[in-house]
């Protein structure tokens, strides 16, 4: 409170001059993310433009960033498991944009069966006949006891 009353006195003996400072106006946005099923979608990182400013959504599928530049602006939003989504927002100084964001699944790796014989080319399965699974990069064996006949 003194350095109040003090300022004000110096100002008004003209021994100090009045200076208005302004500060650019900023934009924030708030982003929803949610899939297909319209559950929030927690950890997705959100980008704005070209720069570094970026977020990551909460459990509620959501998160607030400010400080933005006014004007039209790219959002991208990514998270693993998801296609990523882009969009863009325009943004308002002083006002503060919404955007809701639907991610959707990548599709998983297809599931592919090989079947062989110890018989070779034969088309009925043998008692050493087994099955190899593989998805991706991975691979298990398994061993069936053929039918009986």
């Amino acid at each position: 409170m003194r350095w109040a009353f003090a300022v004000a006195l110096l100002l008004s003996a003209g021994c100090l001059d009045a200076y208005t400072i302004s500060v650019p106006a900023t934009a924030s946005l708030r982003v929803l993310v949610v899939d297909v099923e319209s559950q929030p979608v927690a950890g997705a990182d959100v980008f704005i433009g070209t720069s570094n400013v970026w977020g990551v959504t909460g459990i509620d599928g959501s998160t607030l960033i400010a400080g933005l530049e006014p004007g039209p602006q790219a959002l991208s939003v990514s998270k693993s498991g998801f296609e990523t989504a882009t969009t863009t927002v325009e943004l308002e100084a002083g006002r503060a944009a919404h955007a809701d964001i639907t991610l959707l699944a990548k599709p998983l790796p297809s599931l592919r069966t090989y079947l062989w014989t110890d018989e070779g080319s034969s088309s009925r399965p043998s008692s050493g006949t087994g099955c190899r699974f593989a998805t991706g990069g991975s691979r298990s064996t398994s061993r069936a006891k053929a039918p009986s006949s």
